[in-house]
C-alpha cells in the first residue's frame, strides 16, 4: 500500500487468534464491507452483547483490492463496531490471487 499513512499498526502474536499471522489494527472507516445486505438486528444486538463481554475474540480477514480494504470474514464483527462506535479493528491481511479467490480463503 505504498510509503503513505495506512491508519494501521502491526502487531506479532503467534498465540493470538490469528494463528501466528500479522494482526493488525486497522481504522473501521478504512475497511468496505463486502455485498451481504441482510443481517437480522437480533444477531447484531446479541454479537454486541458479546463485544461487551468480551471485546473483539478473533481479527477479522480483508485483503486490499487495490483501492480499499474489504472484508472476507468478519463482516458482523465489522457492524457490530460500527453500531457501537468502535474506531479500530484487529485485522488480518489475506492474499488473494486467481489462484486463490475470496471465496476459498477458510
Amino acid at each position: 500500500m505504498g510509503q503513505r499513512d495506512s491508519g494501521k499498526r502491526r502487531s506479532r502474536k503467534g498465540d493470538e487468534a490469528g494463528m501466528g499471522r500479522d494482526v493488525i489494527e486497522v481504522e473501521l472507516d478504512r475497511i468496505h464491507p463486502n455485498l451481504r445486505l441482510i443481517y437480522h438486528s437480533e444477531l447484531i444486538e446479541a454479537r454486541c452483547r458479546l463485544f461487551h463481554a468480551h471485546g473483539q475474540v478473533e481479527p477479522i480477514q480483508v485483503w486490499f483490492d487495490g483501492e480499499c480494504l474489504r472484508i472476507v470474514d468478519g463482516e458482523v464483527q465489522w457492524r457490530v463496531c460500527k453500531k457501537l462506535g468502535i474506531n479500530r479493528v484487529k485485522a488480518i491481511i489475506v492474499e488473494v490471487s486467481e489462484s486463490r479467490p475470496v471465496r476459498s480463503i477458510p
